[in-house]
């Protein structure tokens, strides 16, 4: 196995020898089609995976690549030398500069579909002006939204769907949490001040949710779906979400691909930007109902676009039922 620096780590395997019955197994179950990987070579995008690949062939002696759990044998010398050679750019600075550059390209690459999701988190940093009462625990909440609906958002575009998505279910947790703490100002259902007792957060969770689908059933209706959705595809580990970040190429030149960046997919990502701008719009329009019945702070400006942010996210989704 070659080994690899920890702030200086591959992210792409070259395999020669697809012969042995492990290596036709993943072919059948990952495809033999070529995805543009170009996200892993950020100092030269418009370098194909093949043309960096050029002189790094190794003939007949195959590798050990850990992502098949199948041992193909030892890299040669000659490919080890190469290997570095291509992968000398590759640290997380490298990284990190790519996934800002993939920000500051997000609105010309995505298009309302950014621009949406981008305002509705300002609207949520922005909804509350000045608390009218004591409500500690929900500003703590708010807070919580409001960094996490960004990060979910910024995860998104720099092609991390996986912590996207975590991110995103933390963020319509924390929404249930701040809705119901907004009317219960007390704090006793999360810890009593008096004797210093921190009480059950699981029982915590079960109160704010149950109260929030009894008062407000189609918003609790609606992040019950979002989380379902989430808890389902990438909150937890599957094999499933291999295919964001690994890929087979078959042939005499044959080549198994584990990316840092997830692989482009422009429509599906805009599929998780709605899906982004729905939560947040969800949380904001539940946190605007409650405080319309119960107070609790005087809404900012930027509260009354709500409508106008719904009915562009609702364009959206015909969007993408008619791409047409």
């Amino acid at each position: 196995m070659v080994q690899i620096g920890p702030l200086r780590r591959a992210f792409l395997f070259p395999v020669a020898s697809a012969s042995s019955r492990a290596t036709k197994h993943t072919q059948r179950a990952c495809g033999s089609r070529h995805r543009d990987a170009r996200s892993i070579w950020p100092l030269q995008p418009h370098v194909s995976c093949r043309q960096r690949l050029r002189g790094a062939r190794i003939g007949s002696s195959p590798v050990c690549c850990p992502s098949v759990r199948t041992t193909f044998g030892r890299i040669s010398p000659l490919t080890r030398r190469a290997f570095f050679r291509v992968f000398a750019d590759m640290s997380i600075e490298t990284f990190s500069h790519t996934e800002h550059q993939l920000i500051l390209g997000a609105e010309a690459r995505y298009g309302d579909f950014f621009t949406t999701a981008r305002d509705v988190s300002l609207l949520l940093s922005n909804v509350m002006e000045w608390p009218t009462k004591d409500c500690d625990i929900f500003i703590r909440f708010l807070s919580q939204m409001k960094k996490s609906h960004t990060l979910a958002l910024m995860s998104l575009v720099r092609q991390h769907r996986i912590q996207a998505k975590m991110t995103l279910r933390y963020f319509l947790e924390s929404t249930v949490h701040a809705a119901y703490a907004l009317v219960h100002v007390e704090t006793t259902n999360y810890f009593d001040t008096a004797d210093g007792k921190k009480h059950d957060p699981q029982k915590a969770t079960r109160t704010a949710y149950a109260w929030i689908h009894k008062h407000f059933t189609s918003h609790s209706n609606e992040i019950k779906r979002m989380k379902e959705l989430i808890n389902e595809q990438t909150a937890h580990a599957n094999v499933y979400n291999s295919f964001h970040n690994f890929d087979f190429v078959g042939g005499e030149n044959a080549a198994i691909y584990t990316t840092f960046f997830d692989f482009d997919d422009d429509h599906w990502l805009k599929v998780d930007l709605w899906e982004c701008a729905q939560a947040g719009l969800v949380a904001a329009d539940l946190i605007l109902a409650i405080r319309k019945v119960h107070g609790g702070f005087i809404p900012s400006r930027d509260a009354d676009s709500l409508p106008q942010m719904i009915e562009a996210a609702e364009r959206l989704l015909a969007h993408l039922g008619n791409p047409t």
